[in-house]
């Protein structure tokens, strides 16, 4: 409803589990890494726990788009099932043909056999059960008999399961030790800090194509403390908010919507502050007066308690108080602070730096290139303006926002896509990116990474000046989020070439026709194409989901955004290209 109002492509706060909305947050890529970590260890199981609405099923669908293809997989949402129908949902899911009066025996019989099968064939087999916690400890004693499905070297099954942190504590039961001890990797998924709502709400509105402020610092405290860092609700909060200030044809949202909205989505939950109580408004007068009269009377006769007070506020620090972090902050004696890294010796820099920066850099420059880096007022516009010079556009009047220079890109037939990934993804589309990083200081910056070797040492220009760096040293800075441009086909772009064909399925149908041409005239012989001849497909979305799955992406038919770029790598010579290989 809200979308066009606020220049919306999507809604940014659906609460479906798109991993596209997957703001990765420091303890969200560690539950991807333990995901995926445990995967990788044959057999047992993996633990993922989390408070309802933490971004637990999220993190699984972006699970699953890592995984590799030769893994088979049985996806179970809903556990509350016996012994005897969890097996036979299992098979189910695996594809496994068996009577509906089947035994436990000879469910767990067809199950071994085709885990055996899936084996001799190269794959590995994983079964993920969401709300794990709701299993009984007679289910998960036959989740713990299916790991002993082995051959003489691995495990033929590797069982995830999802839960909230009442599954932890089922597992403690003395009854189910033994699968316990059988969990390979775990890890417990806490709500977002205050810090990550702002990244997290400022992502999602990125996605869905808004890049302006929404919700100032106040609102998203606000919405940090209703919502106490749970994903689930920050959507749900935010959903509400925007609906509200779209009522009220506002362009930003007030504290009066975001109150509003908070009371809609909570209801009772949200109750007064402690310090907005009457008695305690009372209690402070009180407080007030016996002040005045004690400093009146101190005032006369001295501070006989100054000694007495710094000492137990000395103790107090030295029991850990301080900020909320558990860090004491005391003031340092002049002469005594930390030596900043220019301060060093030579060797101790090289030696602090050397895992971390091209080794070139550290011998010019003596410190890592993004380390030190002060943040240019005109950094948005000198990444974009680098990134538009890979399309070999004219850029003599670039702006400082990302919304304006990806308005003006769509002046010229091009428009912004605006993703988190990895680097798998970067290589996969091929294109130039502008990265968004962020160094230790804090210090957030673009840069665009514009070449690739293939030995993975890529090239990224910062503020017009060149590094080449290994994808591991730019790892240290990115949290996965990009930003590219791509060639709108004819019938979504604002630019209509002359000639140009406006049908969609007329133009794909011409792109594909031109793709096999392409790959005749290369040489390639009929059978290894990627595409067939066009009499072999009786419909568009055949021929689509054909090229989808020969380009390695979702074969699901639809020629959406990532399968036109994957298609103008083929038939738009002008496209530019990250990997210098494919560039000649």
């Amino acid at each position: 409803m809200y979308e066009s109002f606020f220049g919306l492509t999507d809604s940014p706060f659906y609460i479906a589990p798109d991993p596209r909305f997957l703001y990765m947050s420091e303890r969200h890529q560690e539950a991807l890494a333990h995901l995926l970590y445990g995967l990788t260890r044959e057999g047992g199981f993996i633990l993922l726990t989390g408070e309802v609405g933490t971004g637990k099923t999220t993190i699984c669908r972006k699970f699953l788009q890592n995984l590799p293809e030769s893994t088979e997989l049985a996806f179970v949402l809903y556990p509350k099932l016996s012994a005897l129908e969890l097996l036979a949902t299992i098979c189910d899911e695996l594809g496994i043909a068996c009577s509906a009066d089947a035994s436990t025996k000879q469910l767990v019989d067809r199950l071994n056999q085709h885990l055996l099968a899936a084996h001799g064939q190269g794959k590995n087999t994983a079964l993920i059960i969401d709300e794990a916690q709701n299993l009984t400890s007679d289910v998960l004693e036959q989740l713990r008999l299916l790991t002993n499905l082995e051959t003489d070297q691995k495990k033929l099954l590797q069982i995830i399961l999802l839960g909230q942190p009442e599954l932890n504590e089922l597992l403690q039961r003395p009854e189910l030790r033994q699968l316990s001890q059988r969990v390979t990797a775990r890890y417990h998924l806490v709500p977002l800090g205050r810090d990550d709502v702002k990244k997290y709400i400022d992502f999602r509105l990125g996605v869905a194509g808004c890049f302006r402020t929404l919700f100032d610092s106040h609102q998203v405290r606000r919405i940090h403390e209703a919502s106490r860092g749970i994903p689930r609700l920050i959507n749900l909060i935010c959903d509400r908010s925007l609906l509200g200030a779209y009522s009220r044809n506002e362009q930003t949202i007030s504290g009066d919507v975001v109150s509003k909205a908070i009371r809609e989505v909570l209801g009772s939950q949200t109750t007064a502050k402690w310090w907005q109580s009457p008695l305690v408004g009372i209690s402070a007068l009180v407080l007030v007066g016996v002040f005045a009269l004690v400093g009146m009377q101190w005032k006369q006769s001295g501070w006989p308690l100054d000694g007495w007070l710094n000492k137990g506020l000395l103790a107090e620090a030295s029991d850990g108080g301080g900020d909320e972090d558990g860090v004491v902050v005391v003031d340092e004696p002049e002469g005594v602070a930390a030596k900043s890294i220019e301060q060093q010796s030579p060797a101790a820099q090289t030696e602090a730096l050397a895992l971390l920066v091209d080794d070139a850099k550290v011998a010019e420059t003596g410190y890592l290139p993004f380390e030190q880096y002060q943040l240019d007022r005109n950094n948005i516009t000198k990444a974009y303006q680098i990134l538009f010079e890979q399309w070999q556009l004219e850029t003599q009047a670039l702006y400082r926002s990302e919304a304006e220079n990806c308005r003006w890109a769509a002046q010229q037939g091009l428009q912004c896509l605006h993703r988190s990934g990895n680097w798998r993804t970067l290589l996969q589309l091929n294109r130039p990116v502008v990265l968004n990083l962020m160094n230790s200081k804090g210090v957030r910056f673009r840069a665009t990474f514009t070449d690739i070797t293939e030995d993975r040492i890529a090239t990224v220009q910062l503020d017009g000046e060149e590094h080449r760096l290994a994808l591991a040293t730019l790892d240290q800075y990115w949290r996965g989020q990009y930003s590219l441009i791509w060639k709108v086909p004819p019938y979504q772009s604002m630019v209509i070439e002359p000639g140009s064909i406006q049908d969609r399925s007329e133009w794909l149908q011409q792109q594909f026709d031109l793709r096999d041409a392409l790959l005749r005239d290369s040489g390639v012989a009929a059978e290894d194409m990627a595409a067939p001849p066009k009499p072999k497909f009786t419909t568009l979305k055949e021929r689509v989901k054909h090229f989808q799955r020969a380009v390695g992406i979702q074969p699901d038919g639809i020629p959406g955004t990532i399968t036109i770029i994957m298609l103008n790598s083929w038939t738009q010579p002008d496209t530019p290209l990250l990997l210098a290989k494919d560039k000649s």
